[in-house]
Parts: C-alpha cells; sequence; structure tokens
C-alpha cells in the first residue's frame, strides 16, 4: 500500500483599502456607506468588512442599530 499525502497550501495577504468609500448623511437616523472593491484583494475570492458603530467613544451603538445590506456584488478576476 502506497501512502500519499498533498497539501494545497494557498497563501493570502491582507487585502488593499475599499475605494471611493463615501457616507450619505440626508437624515438625521440613517447613515448609508457606499464603497468599491479593493485593487488587491489578496488572493481572496471574497472580501468582507467590519463596520463599528459608536455613538460615544467605546460605547457601541448596536443595540439602536439596524443593518440593510444591499445586494451583493459578484466580481470575476
Amino acid at each position: 500500500m502506497v501512502e500519499s499525502n498533498f497539501f494545497n497550501l494557498q497563501f493570502v495577504e491582507i487585502p488593499s483599502a475599499p475605494r471611493n468609500v463615501t457616507v450619505n448623511l440626508s437624515d438625521p437616523a440613517r447613515v448609508q456607506l457606499f464603497w468599491n472593491e479593493p485593487l488587491d484583494t489578496g488572493g481572496r475570492a471574497h472580501v468582507w468588512y467590519i463596520i463599528n458603530c459608536l455613538e460615544i467613544p467605546n460605547q457601541s451603538c448596536s443595540p439602536h442599530l439596524t443593518v440593510v445590506p444591499t445586494v451583493p456584488t459578484l466580481m470575476t478576476r
């Protein structure tokens, strides 16, 4: 019996920053964030972002926060 071990190593890097970040404050109770994908995804198929909301420094506003994501944009590279 011949044993064979194959490993598929993929090295990824930190993606570059999102591009063209804009903020829409048209309503005092609503904030909309828009951005374009980074130029360099760091080798990742999907890039996710974490958005922190702070009303007062170091105090989350999550009890009052509703996140409504837009339809994800799929891209082919």
